[in-house]
């Protein structure tokens, strides 16, 4: 599954996701900008419940959490999650364009934002992002 984040790692990133989470409009201006940047990733969004996508970021932030501290449960979840992405037609450069646009939105909203908080989400989310590119398509 991958190596076991440390601890150090593992609370920076939940310190940052607890003040980005406390942000209103967070999720709202990830996706507006996500679609913007995008107009083949807007498009897999017609016909789905934007607000209930929303909560499911939500919880996905906690599942990569969990699984990068070796919860096998919340990695099987992953997997899953992956291969849904994939019967999408969701592709590596799209799983791209999702973490950059996610990382530059915590940047603008995280006051304590740095080099440090950045990578403890680029490496929590290494493990989801792994899961999602393995089977999506090109």
């Amino acid at each position: 599954m991958g190596k076991r984040l440390s601890e150090d790692t593992l609370a920076t990133f939940h310190d940052s996701l607890d003040r980005v989470l406390g942000c209103k409009d967070l999720f709202d201006v990830f996706y507006e900008r996500l679609m913007s940047r995008s107009p083949s990733i807007a498009s897999r969004f017609h016909g789905f419940d934007v607000a209930r996508i929303k909560r499911m970021l939500r919880d996905a932030f906690y599942l990569e959490m969990m699984a990068s501290d070796g919860n096998l449960r919340a990695a099987t979840r992953l997997q899953d999650l992956a291969a849904r992405h994939a019967d999408l037609g969701i592709t590596r450069a799209m799983h791209d364009t999702w973490l950059e646009t996610l990382l530059s939105v915590v940047a603008e909203r995280d006051p304590r934002y740095d080099e440090a908080v950045e990578q403890s989400w680029r490496d929590v989310m290494r493990l989801g992002m792994d899961f999602m590119k393995t089977g999506a398509p090109v």
